[in-house]
């Protein structure tokens, strides 16, 4: 997993991480994917580099090879 970009959504600032998907509960994600992560709390942490596992609820944007898949909370 790697950071990519820091972005703002109509006013919604997100961080954008290349992803390695490890295993998948429910659809057919496969690889690597871009996932946006949120900072909407004020908070700047950012998700670990390299060896970290996390859990991610997400939903394909409509071009997935572009925009990613965002985090769902």
């Amino acid at each position: 997993m790697a950071f990519e970009e820091e972005r703002d959504i109509e006013g919604w600032i997100q961080d954008v991480y290349q992803v390695e998907v490890a295993s998948v509960l429910r659809g057919s994600l496969r690889g690597t994917v871009r996932v946006t992560y949120g900072l909407d709390d004020g908070s700047t942490d950012r998700l670990r580099e390299g060896g970290s596992t996390y859990v991610f609820a997400t939903n394909a944007w409509a071009d997935t090879a572009k925009d990613g898949h965002a985090h769902l909370y």
